[in-house]
């Protein structure tokens, strides 16, 4: 059976965080791929202009390029508009009834799970995997979290000892848009992409 990690996004743009994130449960929980879930239409940024899909998708194919255990996915796209999670996750289970799948999360996103569409359909059939800030900053907090959610919705919940990467990709839209230098924050693919494309841009916004 195959292990897979699932982590979606907007990815606007995808970067050096998010790819530390994956590979930390890659590797921590003998997954056989991450499969990154680009999402077209994300029901949570409706307040926020949001690049286009082809551009975002683009670039976490770039930066997937050389990190064999990432696979881009444009899953969601064929899904009715906004797809949920738990909408996302029925379907997936039903189109791969023989993988085991592990949603990955931050912390933030343990703590407000409660408000997600239907919550019950993402925890209870697939198991969570939870990255922290930093080791034991939140144990109990995020203890107490854990054990309400295993007691209510017999939630499978792992935290993931991740090394807590401090990038937003709100800051890097800020940054690029100000003219300034992203290197070391993104692959260089996806920042080459960047330029190239004029993402984020005041001309690019216009």
């Amino acid at each position: 059976m195959k292990r897979i990690g699932l982590l979606g996004g907007t990815f606007d743009p995808i970067h050096n965080g998010h790819i530390v994130l994956a590979r930390n449960a890659y590797e921590q929980f003998s997954l056989d791929e991450v499969w990154m879930l680009v999402s077209p239409d994300p029901p949570h940024k409706r307040e926020h202009s949001v690049t286009g899909f082809q551009h975002r998708y683009n670039m976490v194919r770039l930066a997937a390029e050389k990190e064999t255990f990432m696979l881009p996915s444009d899953y969601e796209v064929r899904l009715t508009q906004p797809s949920y999670t738990a909408q996302t996750l029925r379907e997936l289970r039903k189109d791969y009834p023989g993988y085991r799948f592990f949603f990955i999360i931050g912390e933030d996103s343990l703590d407000a799970i409660e408000t997600w569409y239907h919550p019950e359909e993402v925890m209870a059939p697939t198991e969570l995997i939870v990255a922290v800030r930093s080791a034991g900053a939140h144990s109990r907090s995020i203890g107490a979290q854990t054990a309400y959610l295993k007691e209510r919705y017999g939630a499978r919940i792992s935290i993931i000892d991740s090394d807590y990467v401090n990038i937003s990709s709100t800051d890097l839209r800020n940054r690029v848009a100000a003219g300034e230098s992203i290197a070391g924050l993104v692959p260089p693919k996806v920042e080459e992409y960047i330029w190239t494309e004029k993402l984020y841009t005041a001309s690019e916004n216009s």
